[in-house]
């Protein structure tokens, strides 16, 4: 169940990607979000199913941005509502919700995000009336993580050290796609996971497994390799060097890297 549900999250990402950029970018990102490294992690930890929950919330809220009347309500309050279910299995799902707000902003729709917040509650305040509080779990989680093994692992170096396993996850084309996106729907997505990413980092919460805990942010970022070419060459190198360049990535972290997940 979790590897169909991080599998899915890769169709989320198009699907929104289609929405915001039209038809022939979420082409052009498609190879990249199939061949990325982290799918490793998609297939050998249950953050993998918090992947697909988050991502289809995001995509059912982009799609509600684009439509109106009572569809996009439907769309947002479903969003909501699997975003506030994944936010009951994962408190790192939390900073997910810039990626579709940058949308939602982007496009004036302050309705549909009102909409996708109370779609969000509804889960959550079923928690509470069965006796959990959501508030009173993250806190009881960042003090149960502050004597963990987290108290060994100094913020500063993971700081750092946090974002060069993003890196090799995400693989070297998401760099080559950023710096040459141009897109603005695709900035959107993309720009709110890199939000999402530095929210994350600095909060201190994640120091070290990030190649899991961070599966949510990173099929945002992998469609920027969209900018990196339709066929032959694609800024600065093939399109299909880069396709190779994340496969043998994946290959290389397989073999060469030692995970527990």
């Amino acid at each position: 169940m979790a590897i169909a549900l991080g599998a899915s999250a890769a169709p989320a990402a198009l699907i929104a990607a289609r929405e915001v950029a039209g038809e022939d970018a979420a082409r052009r990102a498609a190879p990249f979000v199939a061949l990325a490294p982290f799918a490793l992690w998609v297939a050998t930890s249950m953050d993998g199913a918090y992947l697909g929950i988050g991502a289809w919330s995001v995509a059912l809220l982009v799609l509600a941005t684009g439509r109106t009347g009572a569809r996009s309500r439907a769309l947002a309050a479903g969003g909501g509502a699997v975003f506030g279910i994944g936010l009951l299995l994962s408190y790192g799902l939390a900073p997910l919700a810039l990626v579709p707000a940058a949308v939602a902003i982007r496009r004036r729709r302050p309705d549909v995000l009102a909409v996708f917040g109370m779609g969000a509650a509804v889960p959550l305040a079923m928690a509470a009336a069965a006796g959990f509080w959501w508030p009173d779990g993250l806190a009881a989680s960042r003090r149960r993580y502050a004597v963990g093994i987290a108290r060994l692992r100094p913020y500063g170096y993971f700081l750092v050290a946090n974002l060069a396993a993003l890196a090799l996850a995400v693989g070297p084309a998401v760099a080559a796609g950023l710096a040459r996106l141009r897109d603005r729907g695709l900035w959107l997505l993309a720009g709110g996971a890199l939000a999402a990413v530095v929210l994350a980092d600095l909060s201190g919460l994640s120091k070290g497994e990030v190649e899991r805990i961070w599966l949510p942010f990173m099929p945002w970022l992998v469609l920027a390799c969209a900018a990196l070419g339709r066929g032959g060459r694609g800024g600065g190198g093939s399109r299909r060097g880069w396709l190779g360049a994340q496969a043998g990535l994946a290959l290389v972290v397989q073999i060469a890297w030692r995970s527990l997940w």
